[in-house]
């Protein structure tokens, strides 16, 4: 699936807090006063469309002391669909998705602040298959706002810290969408993304993550947890000697990182690994013995 994002700030008013350029599918609140458009397109393929585009208005205004609201109002477009399947209905569907109505309190100083954003999501989309096909496909641009896609009622909270400063910038979500309409399909959203402000563009990388849990997956959820911890606990077991090894010759010395990375690599993916442990351990014995004696008789 191809997906372009153009992202478009119509309007920008002055706020007390620092001043970093939007991120385009990152959450977008923070001590900015500020109108914008923005516009997603989505390739499709396979069928039942050729295309999806995702248009939103949205906006915020914040006070002096860094409290304020905000809303958005999607709107998702689907077209094309001459291959088979075939849409139901006819050959482009556009449908509402759910709006969204919140608030918003930042903390911000010269360089870094964070945001706190609570909100609720209100199911005004547009009702039946087709349409709900359509902010589905739609959806890709911006994945952080999913909930917005489900035409269900969503507590939506997130905590977001922001750091900007020599033109450069960065900034992390965790939020937590809840399903308030009993259907028990809630999102957990950890994103992080960052770049460079150059005037009047600016480049960045944005990474989204939405993560889907309920009760249904609770059992699953449990078990990853349990596997997570599990190869967790390995990897310690693994590194743990060889990172102790960096408290001593130097947490930040290149050469040393270096070493022990190769080290680590070498005996957790050559063939023979528990044999090159073993002689790894024993270069290690040596050298600390080394090190004691010198530091013993003052070399």
């Amino acid at each position: 699936m191809l997906r372009i994002l153009i992202v478009l700030t119509l309007l920008v008013t002055l706020a007390h807090a620092q001043r970093a350029p939007d991120m385009a599918t990152l959450d977008r609140a923070d001590g900015i006063t500020k109108v914008g458009f923005d516009l997603g397109f989505s390739s499709l393929n396979p069928p039942p469309y050729d295309a999806a585009l995702r248009f939103e208005l949205w906006g915020q205004y914040v006070t002096k002391i860094g409290l304020g609201f905000y809303g958005a109002l999607p709107v998702a477009s689907s077209f094309g669909g001459k291959g088979t399947p075939r849409p139901p209905e006819r050959d482009s569907r556009t449908s509402l998705e759910d709006g969204e109505l919140g608030l918003v309190y930042v903390i911000s100083g010269p360089w870094s602040g964070i945001v706190f954003r609570g909100g609720v999501g209100l199911p005004i989309a547009t009702g039946g298959e087709d349409p709900a096909a359509t902010r589905f496909l739609a959806a890709a641009p911006r994945l952080t706002d999913l909930a917005l896609a489900t035409g269900d009622w969503y507590a939506r909270l997130s905590i977001s810290p922001l750091f900007y400063g020599h033109h450069l910038f960065l900034r992390a979500d965790v939020g937590l969408d809840v399903d308030l309409s009993g259907n028990d399909y809630h999102f957990l959203r950890l994103n992080i993304g960052g770049g460079a402000d150059l005037g009047l563009v600016a480049l960045s990388l944005e990474l989204v993550n939405s993560i889907t849990f309920g009760e249904s997956m609770r059992a699953d959820v449990r078990a990853a947890w349990r596997h997570g911890v599990r190869l967790g606990l390995h990897c310690v077991h693994c590194c743990f000697g060889l990172t102790t090894l960096l408290l001593v010759v130097g947490v930040m010395d290149l050469r040393a990182m270096a070493l022990v990375t190769a080290a680590i690599s070498v005996e957790r993916l050559a063939p023979g690994g528990v044999r090159a442990a073993r002689f790894i351990g024993a270069i290690l014995v040596v050298a600390g013995l080394f090190l004691t004696v010198q530091a013993s008789v003052g070399w």
